[in-house]
């Protein structure tokens, strides 16, 4: 039998196709598996910040309404806050946010009763500082928060920054 130098045959034109098709299998899995994991990497990043600006926000609404702002050190405050009666201290609530590692926690305590144990509220946490500047009037203050996001894997630390005016009592 006698080949043709024109064209393919049909085994060789069969084989090219399983092989074209295996390509394109095996780069469509690729992209897929690339495409969740950018998708999942995003969506982390994303839940990180939404939690950390939540927290940032928690401690501004308690600040704003506290009767007592306590900073230690830097990265520690104790948010006193009236629940019922202003002359009366024994039904305040005490709200302690603090940063232990890359990780921001936080515990209360009303009137007399004990203190609740340390939950973690938010995660992949760089800085969270805290700074009194005392104002004109005795009893508005300023309390600068600042807080700043380590996003997963490598990559800049993003940071947040506000100030706050409480109506405080007394701050310390």
């Amino acid at each position: 039998m006698t080949r043709s130098k024109k064209g393919l045959t049909l085994l060789e034109l069969l084989i090219a196709i399983a092989l074209l098709t295996t390509v394109i299998l095996t780069a469509s899995t690729l992209l897929i598996s690339f495409k969740k994991f950018y998708f999942d990497f995003i969506q982390r990043q994303s839940d990180i910040g939404e939690v950390t600006l939540a927290v940032l926000e928690e401690m501004v609404n308690r600040v704003t309404v506290a009767n007592n702002v306590t900073i230690t050190g830097s990265s520690r405050i104790a948010i006193r806050v009236d629940n019922t009666d202003p002359s009366d201290p024994a039904d305040d609530t005490i709200h302690t946010y603090w940063k232990t590692g890359d990780i921001i926690e936080y515990k209360s305590k009303v009137g007399s009763n004990p203190e609740g144990s340390p939950i973690t509220i938010a995660q992949n946490i760089g800085l969270l500082n805290f700074e009194l500047q005392p104002g004109g009037d005795p009893v508005l203050n300023w309390v600068k928060i600042a807080i700043g996001i380590l996003p997963p894997g490598a990559g800049e630390q993003q940071d947040f920054e506000t100030t706050v005016v409480t109506r405080a009592r007394s701050t310390e």
